[in-house]
């Protein structure tokens, strides 16, 4: 019990909340003071009147004070509008005036409710502005004490001057006091509500923002690892994986559009012989230097090359007729015979070139991508036996081949 009214007349926001709470808190607030200052200056206004035209120069004094409120609200409201649009630059400000006229507004309704104790409408605007500012504003515990304590005072202060100490006071004192409390616990029960409220809300944008950063992260390495899963490890080209849905989606692009498709098979003469004498550092590394020339070569010709496996690698050519792709590889090869790749050691020496074969067409429903690929193999095959060549041929279509079963000797 006594924790938990510790936590509702003495609740506390976390350090680390406390700047951002506030900030947002204050933001309310001022919409809700600039509401309740001109219903008090229309309220101020109309008592004014109501007093001057009356008769009795007893209420001057009230008149004073009601044009003094008219004056000190307008101003405020003033002040207010003005602040309000920096609220994190004037924050401090905004607290210290706001505190210091509502403090004004309630010990001002108090001394007039205790005055005219008589009139029943006095003591209720009394408690409506102690709920309005109790309840409507959200204000620290300590601020929200002494404002109220200040203004209780000048109530029994007044109550006092006048009735002196009987009954009045006493019963006075005993109502207004328990209203005060339970205002006061209304005002912590919403606040701290209020902070809860943020709280929540600050905690599910903090996860969706993890949440959305977990999101990225997966994105990045699912492309990371789908890039890795479509490269060769060696060379950095597509692997025959990538090239195999590259030419998939090219050849039903090439047969919407009625464009021509070519293939270039390439395969690296002596290769064999070079991994043979001068082992697979050699090799691989001899692999590296002409997939990059290659590459560099078939800059900006919207070619797609792809190491296939082995020392065979392959080059896309969407949209592009036989006689394009002819010319192309002719710069693939005489490009790598004039870098002059050649490996000397152990007595011997070893030059690399490439052999290529072309194959070219529109693709249709009577041929597949499997015919334009055996077709630039068997291409290539025939540029082989004569080492250093590039050799085109038709599309043909793949005969049925008899299918060769794996037999197991013991």
């Amino acid at each position: 019990m006594f924790a938990w009214l510790k936590d509702v007349f003495f609740y506390r926001i976390p350090a680390e909340h406390k700047v951002p709470f506030e900030s947002e808190i204050f933001r309310t607030n001022i919409l809700s003071a600039k509401i309740t200052a001109l219903v008090l200056l229309l309220s101020s206004l109309v008592l004014a009147i109501v007093y001057i035209i009356e008769t009795d120069y007893g209420h001057i004094l009230f008149e004073l004070i009601f044009i003094t409120f008219f004056i000190l609200t307008s101003v405020y409201y003033l002040i207010l509008d003005r602040l309000s649009k920096n609220v994190d630059k004037y924050l401090r400000t905004i607290k210290t005036i706001s505190c210091i006229y509502v403090e004004l507004v309630l010990s001002c309704a108090a001394a007039f409710s205790a005055y005219h104790q008589d009139n029943a409408f006095c003591g209720i605007l009394y408690m409506a502005l102690v709920f309005v500012f109790c309840y409507c504003f959200y204000c620290e515990s300590v601020k929200l004490l002494i404002i109220l304590g200040i203004s209780q005072t000048f109530y029994l202060l007044v109550t006092f001057l006048k009735h002196g100490i009987s009954g009045t006071l006493v019963s006075s004192a005993i109502l207004t006091w328990m209203y005060l409390a339970l205002s006061y616990i209304l005002s912590r029960l919403s606040y701290r509500s209020k902070f809860y409220e943020y709280i929540t809300k600050a905690i599910i944008q903090e996860k969706n923002e993890q949440l959305s950063r977990l999101n990225e992260e997966l994105t990045e390495t699912n492309l990371q690892l789908k890039k890795l899963s479509y490269t060769d490890s060696l060379t950095g080209l597509s692997n025959r994986r990538h090239m195999n849905e590259i030419l998939q989606k090219e050849w039903e692009r090439c047969r919407t559009e009625k464009r021509p498709l070519s293939l270039l098979m390439i395969d690296i003469d002596n290769f064999k012989a070079l991994n043979d004498l001068f082992g697979h550092p050699v090799g691989d590394d001899c692999l590296q230097q002409i997939a990059a020339l290659m590459k560099h070569i078939l800059d900006d010709t919207g070619a797609v090359l792809a190491r296939y496996g082995g020392e065979e690698f392959m080059v896309a050519l969407p949209c592009t007729d036989e006689s394009h792709a002819y010319n192309i590889a002719e710069q693939l090869r005489t490009g790598v015979e004039k870098h002059m790749f050649a490996w000397r050691g152990h007595g011997s020496e070893i030059l690399i070139t490439i052999s290529i074969g072309v194959a070219s067409i529109v693709p249709d429903d009577e041929y597949s991508i499997d015919d334009l690929i055996l077709s630039s193999d068997k291409s290539m095959y025939v540029a082989k036996k004569s080492k250093n060549k590039t050799i085109v041929l038709p599309v043909q279509k793949v005969e049925k081949r008899q299918t060769l079963k794996l037999i197991a000797k013991p």
